[in-house]
């Protein structure tokens, strides 16, 4: 038994900013960030709602789990693929667009065709700019526009180099190629991870490589696999400072996790059973320097070098 004194106090609505009439203030989504006090959620799903796979929801303010879900969404052409908090504007990522979105207003401010990113972990924001990556190149986003900065790594080929410890006996070891287009690039192999080491203040894309090409026999049809079993792990370092890229290896044959920064400032990547740190081990590894085509701005005419210094 209530007995009801006619007192009225604050509706729920008023207090929350939610209507009482609103059920399951939860949302199920694959990816979020904060933005503004407020967390911004996507490729969700919602009980009351058929499909949301293509909203971004917005929690209330310094409450990340309550969204009032009738209202404050924003509704996009796509699912998205990546969130990023950039310059205090929501920045969302599809296969081909990206989306620039007031935190505050819910409005799409812009929206950038033709580019897109390739998953959550495939963008990271640095005090120097917003760095992605997709399957066609690596990205530089200074809050207006992308940049591809990728141009010089996008193409290869495989070419021989001498060997120093071999060189007496004319020994040649086939250097591989292991631009962009073969290793993001490759459908077949995992899509890219983006970090930022801010020891060095290099920008790491973790690119996927395998050397051979699994293929299956149906009838007298022959087709590719799409599971690549011996996938090896490389990183794609872009030096901020001299603009200048680096490759190196990661792990040869082993699964490798997806990086993340520690508590230190160390980018941390599990590989097999261990958990690595990028860039601060004792140990030595092998350097190879390989130049573009040397041709004193004569491509035609033939050449003979009779001396080499190297410094």
């Amino acid at each position: 038994t209530l007995q009801d004194f006619g007192v009225l106090k604050a509706s729920y609505e008023a207090r929350t900013g939610i209507s009482e009439l609103n059920k399951d203030l939860s949302i199920k989504y694959g990816m979020s960030v904060e933005c503004s006090g407020f967390l911004f959620v996507g490729d969700c799903s919602h009980s009351e709602i058929e499909n949301a796979s293509n909203q971004i929801f917005r929690s209330k303010r310094g409450m990340f789990s309550l969204f009032n879900w009738a209202s404050d969404f924003v509704m996009l052409k796509t699912t998205p693929t990546a969130m990023a908090n950039y310059l205090g504007k929501l920045f969302v990522f599809d296969e081909n667009n990206i989306y620039k979105i007031n935190p505050e207003t819910l409005q799409i401010e812009d929206t950038f065709e033709g580019i897109g990113c390739s998953g959550k972990d495939s963008v990271v924001v640095t005090e120097y700019g917003m760095y992605f990556a997709n399957r066609f190149g690596a990205y530089y986003h200074d809050g207006m526009k992308p940049t591809k900065i990728s141009q010089n790594i996008q193409k290869g080929g495989t070419t021989s180099m001498l060997t120093l410890s071999n060189a007496s006996d004319s020994g040649t070891e086939l250097i591989s190629d292991l631009s962009w287009e073969a290793t993001a690039g490759n459908p077949l192999l995992s899509s890219p991870n983006v970090s930022f080491d801010p020891v060095n203040n290099t920008v790491l894309f973790f690119v996927g490589y395998t050397d051979k090409t699994e293929t299956s026999t149906v009838g007298s049809t022959d087709y590719t696999s799409s599971i690549i079993s011996n996938e090896s792990k490389y990183i794609w370092a872009y030096s901020i400072k001299s603009n200048r890229w680096d490759l190196w290896e990661l792990s040869k044959d082993l699964e490798a996790g997806v990086p993340f920064v520690s508590q230190t400032g160390d980018v941390c990547i599990s590989i097999g059973n261990n958990i690595m740190s990028i860039n601060r081990g004792s140990d030595k590894l092998m350097y190879k320097w390989m130049s573009k085509k040397l041709t004193m701005i004569s491509s035609t005419n033939k050449k003979v070098f009779n001396k080499i210094k190297v410094v």
